[in-house]
Parts: C-alpha cells; sequence; structure tokens
C-alpha cells in the first residue's frame, strides 16, 4: 500500500527458504539467483493504491520455512522508502498432492547460518564472511546501494574459505543479502558508509553475541520489549497479570498470578502484601518510582539519571558519584542449587575483573516484584533470604543498565515432602547402626575362636 502522498516505482527482493522452490509469478520477475527472486521496478502504484505480486512455489516436504520479503518504492525525487518482513510459513500435506501454507509474522527472526564483514583501508574494500561452524562455500552474497537507491550492485559467490571482497564506490547506506540452498540467514544486514576511517563492523551477528534481554537485528543488539513479562534468553515471555484489570471480576493479580480476592477487608494484612485495605475492598499500591513492600509503597532515590543532580547518576536506584568510563566484566555465581526452597537461605558471590566484587550492590526481585537492594561483604558474598515460590532475578546494574543478571527457581515443599525425607534420613542412620553392630560381633566372635 501507498500511504504516501506521491507515486512509487516498486522494486521487490525475495529471499525464499531451501524448503521451497520457485514456479512463476504475476507480474513475471525480471531475474532469479539461486534462491532470490527480483522483480525491479515492474510496477508504478498512486497514492493510496494497492499492488499484489502472486507467486507460486512449490515445497519439497512438510515442515516450517522462513521467507524473507523486502520492497523498495522510489518516489520521483529519488529518495527511497523500504520494508521488509520475516514470515514464517508452516507446510502441510494435503490428500490431493497439494501444498497449503499458514503465514504468521515472526517476532524474532532466526538465523541459521552466521554472516560477519568488516573493513579493509585504505582500498575501500568491504569484506563478507560465512560461517556454521567452518566456513560456507557456494553462498550468494549481494551487495544494495539502498539511500541514494541504486539496487544490486554486485553479486559475489563465496569459495572455500566463506569470504567474498566488495569495493565501496561511494558513501550511502548498503544492505547486504545472502542466501544460500542448505542454510538461512538474518537477511537484510544493513550499514552506514561515510568514509575509510569509519568501523562498520557490526555489533553482533547472532542472539548469542547480545545480552540476554537482546535479539540480534540487522547487526544491532536491539531490546526486548514488552507491556507485562520479561526478557530472558533472548526471548520475551509474558505475565499471566500485571495489574487487577487482567484479571476477571472478584480477582486480584498477586506475582502475576490471578488470585481469587477476599469478600471483604478489615486491615492490610487481610490482603496480599502487594494491596492494601481501603473501604472493605483490597486494592494494588501503586506509585512511579518504587516497590511495593507489606502492603506499602517504598520510594527509590532515583529511577533515572534525570532525578540525580549533575556529576551523578542512578545506579541501583540511588544517585552516586560519576566514575570515569570503564569496561565491566562481572559474574553471578550461584554457591547452592539453581533450584532453591522457600524458607532457605540463597548464597552467591558476585564476581569482577580483579577478583570477588567487594561491597558491591546487587539488586533482587521477587516472584511478586518485591525489589531488595543488598550488598556483598568484604569476600563477594551475599546471602538471599528465599520467602516466596516463583523466579528470582538477581541483577548487577551500573548506570541504570543491567550488566549482569540471573535467575533462580525457588520451589515450596509441603510438610508431607518434608517428613518423608526425615523418615528416609532416620531409616539410613539405623541401617548403618545395624551393619556396624554386626561388624562389632563379627570381630568379637572372631577373636573368642582364635583363644
Amino acid at each position: 500500500v501507498n500511504t504516501g502522498t506521491t507515486n512509487l516505482t516498486i522494486t521487490a527482493i525475495d529471499t525464499l527458504s531451501s524448503h521451497l522452490t520457485y514456479l512463476s509469478s504475476s507480474p513475471s520477475e525480471t531475474s532469479t539467483v539461486d534462491q532470490t527472486i527480483y522483480w525491479a521496478e515492474v510496477v508504478t502504484i498512486d497514492p493510496g493504491e494497492t499492488t499484489t505480486i502472486n507467486y507460486s512455489v512449490t515445497a519439497a516436504s512438510a515442515g516450517t520455512a522462513t521467507n524473507n520479503l523486502t520492497v523498495y518504492g522510489v518516489p520521483p525525487n529519488g529518495n527511497n522508502v523500504s520494508d521488509n518482513t520475516s514470515v514464517e510459513i508452516v507446510i502441510s500435506p494435503v490428500s490431493s498432492g497439494d501444498v497449503s501454507s499458514e503465514t504468521s509474522v515472526e517476532s524474532i527472526p532466526r538465523s541459521d547460518a552466521l554472516l560477519s564483514w568488516e573493513r579493509n583501508c585504505p582500498d575501500n574494500e568491504l569484506g563478507v564472511t560465512v560461517r556454521k561452524g567452518s566456513a560456507i562455500s557456494g553462498a550468494t552474497i549481494k551487495l544494495m546501494l539502498v539511500d541514494p537507491y541504486i539496487g544490486i550492485i554486485d553479486t559475489k559467490r563465496t569459495g572455500g574459505s566463506g569470504k567474498v571482497v566488495f569495493t565501496l564506490e561511494q558513501p550511502g547506506t548498503y544492505r547486504i543479502i545472502a542466501s544460500h540452498s542448505d542454510y538461512t540467514f538474518d537477511n537484510p544486514y544493513e550499514f552506514e558508509y561515510d568514509s575509510c576511517s569509519d568501523s562498520i563492523t557490526p555489533e553482533c551477528a547472532a542472539n548469542d553475541d547480545c545480552n540476554p534481554n537482546q535479539v540480534c537485528t540487522s547487526g544491532n543488539c536491539v531490546a526486548l520489549t514488552g507491556t507485562c513479562g520479561y526478557a530472558r534468553g533472548h526471548a520475551w515471555f509474558s505475565y499471566l497479570c500485571c495489574n487487577d484489570e487482567d484479571c476477571g471480576e472478584d480477582y486480584l493479580c498477586t506475582s502475576h498470578t490471578c488470585m481469587l480476592a477476599p469478600e471483604h477487608c478489615e486491615d492490610d494484612v487481610d490482603c496480599p502484601g502487594t494491596h492494601s485495605c481501603d473501604e472493605g475492598k483490597c486494592i494494588a499500591v501503586q506509585g512511579e518510582c518504587g516497590y511495593v513492600n507489606n502492603h506499602q509503597w517504598n520510594e527509590y532515590e532515583c529511577c533515572s539519571n534525570a532525578a540525580c543532580d549533575d556529576g551523578m547518576s542512578c545506579r541501583l536506584h540511588r544517585c552516586v558519584a560519576i566514575a570515569p568510563e570503564a569496561e565491566y566484566n562481572v559474574s553471578i555465581e550461584i554457591e547452592d542449587d539453581v533450584e532453591s526452597v522457600v524458607g532457605e537461605n540463597l548464597t552467591i558471590r558476585v564476581f569482577g575483573d580483579e577478583g570477588p566484587c567487594l561491597n558491591c550492590y546487587v539488586e533482587v526481585r521477587s516472584p511478586s516484584g518485591n525489589v531488595q537492594i543488598l550488598m556483598t561483604d568484604d569476600t563477594g558474598f551475599i546471602t538471599i533470604s528465599i520467602d516466596e515460590a516463583g523466579q528470582y532475578e538477581i541483577m548487577m546494574m551500573i548506570d541504570e543498565d543491567t550488566i549482569e543478571s540471573t535467575f533462580v527457581e525457588a520451589i515450596q515443599v509441603d510438610d508431607a515432602q518434608l517428613h518423608t525425607s526425615q523418615v528416609e534420613d532416620l531409616l539410613q542412620y539405623v541401617f548403618l547402626f545395624m551393619l556396624f553392630a554386626i561388624l562389632v560381633g563379627s570381630c568379637a566372635i572372631y577373636w573368642k575362636i582364635r583363644r
């Protein structure tokens, strides 16, 4: 759809998954290279109009494939606009032998092979390498200039080294598109080129190059965000609820779970810890910069650097003097099992570049959202009281950024389980005592016979 105010000349590029084989299209393609089909300047659409490219493919087998499509629109003034999307195609066989497909937008693109690039100065050369553990040969690499728009300016195939080299003729916005019959790529890879002195090494080539709360998109680490949930392991997980409105009538949102509300409350103790009693009803305690604990809202000193004086920054919700820029390398080690039991303590140790992180601040977020700010001792240890079941998040933060985090699952062990465990321990002691008694008796009989 042309949502602008001027006509656009359309160019489309579709990189098919290796599961799919291109047959034909309407309008017809202008060229094909391996799994990539090009429709160069195939149609001009006026403002408000819609155009459709219909094409047929066959599938080698049932399964799931990822299809990548990029569309460019060039108005008369030459300043192009573009859009791209990645869709997941679920392929299932039907009795007639045809293939039916259902498509849905995939929120996090998947990458099978890894692509990286580097600048070679002073020759204004761009080296592109593709790998999957080892170098990949036979991959097709296309270099496009998209702003100012020219389109594909060069196409090369990788050899045994998995690398090709392009010469960059002019500054602008470039895109790299990779394809191979046996691999998928997180296309397109985009970068800005100004001069040879500027580095264009991508920030990331795969999600593992980014923090756990980020994903790698077009060579950049992008934070995962949502309205009610948390990011972990490069994915977003939604909570069941984040406020009472997310639950049905007569239910309260407690620890991100919808719980039946008390019919009537006389005092705060009749309500969950995140609620207070107001005119006989349990009401969620809310605020803008702080946390709920024991039915009350507790204000933080700060939630952003703007809340602190000049020369100060907000670290773990406290205003502290800005330290010189440094590279932080912090790790959190769990002394106990990753799965803890409610009612017990969890011991962790924090390490920095030069050993244990002494007197360092650690933020602990409980399953119900309560936050504790604790300080490590002079050996880097800290002890956390596990008071509720669910997932605890343990974070080291510098200047509002989480530089290291880990998660611990706390489980509720009932009295019956504890009693069973105690009985098992007692039986073990009785068995060992009987074994010891038999051994002593045997020795006594042996010495008596010897006499």
